[in-house]
C-alpha cells in the first residue's frame, strides 16, 4: 500500500504530497467491543442447530423403526366403526 501511495506522489505531487495509507482491519472496524457478545451468540447458536438436528434425527430414526407397523395398518384397513384419527 505505502508503495502505490509513493507512485501516486510521484505521479501527482501538488495533490499527494506526504499522503500515507494505514490499513485498518475490517473486522475491528465492524465489529469493534462487540466482539466477545457476537462470539458467544455463534456458540449458543450454533448448540441450538445442534440440539434441533439431534431431536430431527430421533424423529427420522423413529419413523423408519414404525415403517412395517404403518404399512401393515394401511394393508388392513379400519377396524369396524373406526376410522382413521377419528374416536
Amino acid at each position: 500500500m505505502d508503495m502505490i501511495a509513493k507512485r501516486l506522489e510521484q505521479q501527482y505531487p501538488d495533490s499527494n504530497a506526504g499522503v500515507r495509507v494505514r490499513p485498518d482491519p475490517l473486522l475491528d472496524k465492524v465489529v469493534g467491543k462487540a466482539s466477545r457478545a457476537l462470539w458467544t451468540l455463534l456458540a449458543r447458536s450454533r448448540r441450538a442447530a445442534h440440539r434441533v438436528c439431534n431431536v430431527a434425527n430421533l424423529l427420522l430414526a423413529r419413523a423408519a423403526a414404525r415403517q412395517k407397523e404403518m404399512a401393515l395398518r394401511v394393508a388392513l384397513g379400519p377396524a369396524d366403526g373406526r376410522l382413521s384419527g377419528s374416536c
